[in-house]
């Protein structure tokens, strides 16, 4: 079974829902190492990819990812499996929407021959 072809629904439990401000992405430049930058983007907002026309959505962030066949999910707001859903596009035509890990980098990763991305950190909302 193509798991890419599977339609399933983002639930995001009352316990993560507004616990999370914004992740921390490395953004590896394989051109050159030496070019490679931590960007910190909030939940629901974008970074560009240099000048390469790519734009970065961060879209949910689940502390514990989980997914069954309906569904993507958080099981709890602890960090035990942290994934970002990202959304990127190339001068609007887009190239990868889906889940970034932090334990595992290599999964279903954005694959591009000049940039690497990889979920590094993750920050929560300030609590009043």
């Amino acid at each position: 079974e193509d798991q890419k072809n599977v339609n399933r629904e983002i639930i995001v439990p009352k316990s993560v829902a507004g616990k999370w401000k914004a992740v921390k992405i490395l953004v590896r430049d394989k051109s050159d190492e030496e070019l490679n930058t931590i960007q910190t983007v909030e939940l629901g907002s974008s970074f560009k990819l240099g000048d390469s026309g790519i734009t970065v959505n961060a879209a949910e962030f689940f502390p514990n990812f989980v997914l069954d066949q309906a569904s993507y999910t958080s099981m709890d707001n602890t960090l035990g499996n942290p994934a970002i859903h990202l959304v990127i596009t190339e001068n609007g035509k887009e190239l990868y929407n889906s889940w970034t890990f932090a334990k595992y980098p290599g999964l279903y990763a954005f694959e591009h021959a000049r940039y690497g991305l990889q979920l590094m950190d993750f920050i929560p909302m300030p609590t009043s």
